[in-house]
């Protein structure tokens, strides 16, 4: 599932922003800028009725703008902000409960935050009847 959903956020970044590359692994050096560097930072898990889960999947998407010239930092924080706005539209997805979106630049460096919340069943194999469906109410 987060598979489909890294795939959903690399698909949406490059219709928005098609001049990017777009990583999901780290690099060290060689990597092309402007580019996003796609994470998942934590992943929560919790046991709802029956057997179906919550996931919360907390994402991290940082994206390395072009360098520019030295002393252009007004330019910079502009195109930081402008692709910051951009992201909490692109990033809305069908389907999935989006929480949290939150930016903050740190060291010229955009660094987009956000949790995703999607309910999934287990599949252990077995079928087992619905017990809602044999229930009856009995009216007095």
């Amino acid at each position: 599932m987060f598979k489909k959903i890294m795939a959903q956020i690399r698909s949406n970044l490059k219709v928005e922003f098609p001049q990017c590359k777009i990583y999901e692994e780290f690099v060290k050096k060689g990597f092309k800028r402007p580019c996003f560097f796609l994470q998942i930072k934590s992943v929560g898990c919790e046991r709802e009725l029956g057997n179906c889960y919550l996931f919360t999947v907390d994402w991290e998407i940082c994206f390395y703008p072009q360098y520019l010239a030295a002393g252009d930092v007004n330019t910079l924080y502009k195109t930081l902000n402008d692709v910051a706005l951009q992201l909490y539209d692109v990033l809305y997805m069908d389907g999935y409960l989006v929480q949290n979106m939150q930016h903050k630049i740190d060291d010229d460096i955009l660094i987009f935050s956000l949790k995703h919340k999607f309910y999934a069943k287990k599949n252990d194999g077995t079928v087992k009847p619905d017990k809602m469906v044999n229930l009856k109410l009995e009216m007095e």
